[in-house]
């Protein structure tokens, strides 16, 4: 494997981008992305 302390920044940022951009099946085929952002809006009276 690679040491993380390896792996540059924007590689990992792309790396997340990208995980967290994709559709899943448990979350009824929505992104974690917009799961997390409609909690927030919960959250805050949005």
């Amino acid at each position: 494997g690679t040491a993380i302390r390896d792996v540059s920044e924007v590689t990992l940022r792309r790396a997340t981008d990208w995980c967290n951009a994709l559709p899943r099946k448990i979350l009824n085929y929505r992104t974690p992305q917009e799961v997390f952002i409609e909690e927030v809006n919960k959250v805050l009276g949005s």
